[in-house]
């Protein structure tokens, strides 16, 4: 894995492992409401887009570039949701970006059946944060 890969999973990682026990989160017969366009490390896209192929009618669009690593997203023609999001369910579950993951589990990602409209801008800074940490991590190199 690309050194600021792995510095952006350790990054989000550790603040998930944070958070104090939460609320139990309501993911069955939820349709994936936290399935907006998902952000793809470059590294997590070339794993998925091996495995699973590129979703009929997504779009994948280059955001940032950090080094070798960075993100992408990977929407629906609505330009919201997430291109694997099928049948309000994760096609890609097991394989789903560490960003994903994070959905529900820290508080700038709250559960949107729980919580609905919150978080959306709180989740776009935490990942500006993590991205940041982990650039800076990385080019520090291993400890």
């Amino acid at each position: 894995m690309d050194p600021v890969a792995a510095a952006i999973y350790a990054e989000l990682e550790g603040i998930m492992e944070q958070q104090p026990a939460g609320e139990v989160l309501p993911c069955e017969g939820c349709g994936g409401k936290c399935c907006k366009a998902a952000p793809f490390l470059r590294s997590e896209w070339r794993r998925v887009r091996r495995k699973h192929g590129v979703p009929s009618g997504a779009r994948v669009v280059d955001r940032v570039a950090l080094g070798r690593e960075g993100y992408l997203v990977v929407k629906k023609s609505d330009g919201i949701t997430c291109g694997y999001l099928r049948s309000g369910k994760c096609s890609i579950y097991e394989d789903r970006p560490v960003v994903c993951r994070a959905y529900g589990q820290v508080p700038e990602m709250p559960c949107q059946v729980l919580h609905p409209g919150t978080g959306l801008i709180a989740a776009d800074r935490l990942l500006q944060r993590v991205f940041a940490a982990g650039v800076k991590a990385a080019a520090k190199g291993p400890r």
